[in-house]
């Protein structure tokens, strides 16, 4: 005997606005079911040596893919993402921002784009067209007391330790950069330089808006004014 909500969605069983809930009330049920990790055990018995469904097919060759990625289209048309237009550090924090980096480092370690695939992010992604294009301003030539020298006395300053929160990280190898707090390559002021680690002075070139308020409530919170003699 068949069910009478088989192949039915949850909108045609209780209304559109019930439906949100039963969703929601779903959801929350089986996060708290898989953080069991006797749960999660049981799961994984009983799904060994199974395929899912749709393994190997594609939109070409199965109706059924066709179908629900017109259906997912549809019902995403004229959605934006809430992480667009986002650096993850927006969005999660800091801290909680590395960590995903990290996850992610580690899931693309290993593989390789093609050269087509290289060349094509390379041609949509250049110049204008780069989300984070700033008129040419990585162009633009320091200032003249932008000496070795200086930047020297900033890392010695900073105790040749990166001062990014939740880093720490200390040179002992090749030198740290010395970046511009206000992105201003003329601006060699003492006040606005400050020593970072080569991976959180990368993380600097996206989003600069935001970095520049971190760095100038980091100056802030440590009650230090990056004066070389002091």
């Amino acid at each position: 005997m068949n069910s009478p909500m088989k192949n039915k969605t949850y909108e045609e069983i209780y209304g559109s606005r019930e439906a949100k809930e039963q969703r929601r009330v779903r959801s929350e049920t089986r996060k708290k079911l898989w953080q069991s990790p006797a749960y999660r055990e049981k799961q994984s018995i009983a799904r060994k040596g199974r395929n899912t469904w749709n393994k190997g097919l594609t939109k070409e060759t199965d109706e059924r893919l066709l179908k629900a990625g017109k259906k997912i289209s549809k019902t995403k048309k004229g959605m934006m993402a809430w992480i667009r237009g986002r650096t993850y550090e927006e969005a999660y924090g800091v801290k909680k921002a590395m960590q995903i980096k990290q996850k992610i480092r580690k899931l693309r370690l290993g593989t390789s784009l093609s050269e087509e695939t290289r060349r094509k992010i390379g041609a949509a992604e250049s110049g204008e067209k780069h989300h984070n294009w700033r008129g040419g301003k990585s162009f633009e030539v320091y200032g003249i007391d932008w000496t070795p020298e200086l930047r020297e006395q900033i890392r010695k300053r900073d105790n040749y330790t990166c001062q990014m929160l939740d880093c720490g990280a200390v040179q002992t190898g090749r030198k740290f950069p010395v970046h511009h707090s206000d992105y201003n390559k003329r601006n060699s002021d003492p006040l606005n330089l400050i020593t970072l680690c080569l991976p959180c002075h990368t993380k600097t070139e996206f989003n600069r808006n935001y970095w520049e308020n971190y760095f100038e409530n980091l100056k802030r919170r440590n009650e230090c004014v990056y004066s070389v003699g002091q």
